[in-house]
């Protein structure tokens, strides 16, 4: 169910998954969640012009392009399923920034860089499928030095920030 309190509770338990080292389950559970909120989200974009605008106001465009080109299939459907409502519901404005969004996201992981800055359960997250996405290729490893992927997990580690092994791993692999 994409009820916001069910969603609210896998991401919890994502969480306590990955500080016991549980990494795969808290993959599988966060893909799952992530797949359900796109699906309520396109639910919410067919029936509701202000979802639309939540959604643009909330700034989740580039991170749904994200997801519909590097995530499981169940949650690219459900992602590019709902960047596609929001081309037909949008303004130009919108449909350009879908599209942007999406050559960003073919283009490597400026995103999940982005969030290296921020908070540390977003770092720590983004830290994890960076990490994975690293050692899919020698291009994504690439790509990922030219966005300056070391430098800001090396400022993460000596800042204190979160050091779990997908910090560390993506470190290393890189």
């Amino acid at each position: 169910n994409g009820h916001p309190d069910t969603l609210t509770s896998m991401n919890n338990l994502a969480s306590l998954l990955v500080h016991m080292r549980q990494l795969d389950e808290a993959e599988a559970l966060l893909k799952e969640a992530v797949s359900t909120a796109c699906g309520a989200l396109g639910a919410a974009v067919s029936s509701d012009v202000d979802a639309t605008a939540e959604i643009q106001r909330l700034g989740s465009v580039p991170l749904l392009a994200a997801l519909a080109q590097g995530s499981t299939h169940k949650a690219s459907a459900a992602a590019a399923g709902l960047l596609s409502l929001l081309t037909q519901r949008g303004d130009a404005g919108l449909t350009d920034s879908v599209s942007k969004a999406l050559r960003d996201a073919s283009e490597g992981s400026p995103l999940l860089v982005a969030q290296l800055q921020q908070g540390h359960k977003l770092a720590r997250r983004a830290a994890l499928l960076l990490d994975k996405l690293a050692q899919e290729s020698a291009d994504n490893r690439a790509q990922m030095v030219k966005l300056g992927v070391v430098r800001r997990l090396v400022r993460m580690v000596r800042r204190g920030g979160p050091t779990d092994g997908g910090t560390l791993n993506a470190l290393g692999c890189l």
